[in-house]
């Protein structure tokens, strides 16, 4: 909801200053004729922002709900866990390519696959590097990540990871951070 009216605040401060340019451009008529297409596509330009803005606030919102659903689903929330979740994807978008939005729903993933929020999000740092190192979307990364450590390793050797069978958690970690560690911090985009 704050998203929401984030938006909604944004959308008022945008209308507030093309309000002032309409009626300063109206003062000097000659000017406003030079300048009518500029301010036309300076508007639209502006509303189709706007509209990206409030679908991207939508759909973390619905993100977000989802993530609370699967939290739910293991006897926790997202209210009672958001503090963690949100430092631990801040931290990871400040030093990576990928972004909140996208992070919530690979943990969402993983948390659907092993059936365990704590795992999944220390997961989170290993998943990015999977996904980096292994040139995969995070979506498929999170599935790959969750089903070894769900107990399905055998995927893993594609990569070069050769894990016995019954495996730890930790160990799946393990393996996949000695080959893949640091891999998303590498490719992350220096500007």
């Amino acid at each position: 909801m704050a998203n929401l009216r984030l938006v909604f605040d944004a959308i008022d401060r945008t209308a507030k200053v093309f309000n002032k340019v309409e009626s300063r451009l109206k003062r000097n008529s000659a000017a406003f004729k030079k300048a009518g297409a500029a301010t036309t596509a300076f508007a639209v330009v502006g509303v189709l922002a706007l509209g990206k803005m409030f679908q991207s606030a939508k759909a973390q919102e619905i993100g977000i709900k989802q993530l609370d659903q699967a939290l739910k689903n293991v006897n926790s929330s997202y209210d009672s866990q958001k503090d963690a979740i949100e430092r631990v994807i801040g931290s990871l978008q400040n030093k990576t390519n990928f972004g909140d939005e996208e992070q919530r729903v690979a943990l969402l993933k993983l948390i659907n696959v092993t059936q365990d929020y704590e795992t999944s999000l220390a997961a989170m740092p290993v998943l990015l590097d999977v996904a980096a190192g292994a040139n995969l979307n995070l979506e498929t990364a999170a599935l790959l990540v969750g089903r070894a450590l769900a107990g399905e390793t055998t995927a893993l050797s594609r990569y070069g990871i050769k894990l016995d069978e019954g495996a730890t958690k930790t160990e799946v970690l393990a393996a996949l951070t000695a080959r893949f560690g640091g891999q998303a911090e590498a490719a992350a985009d220096p500007i």
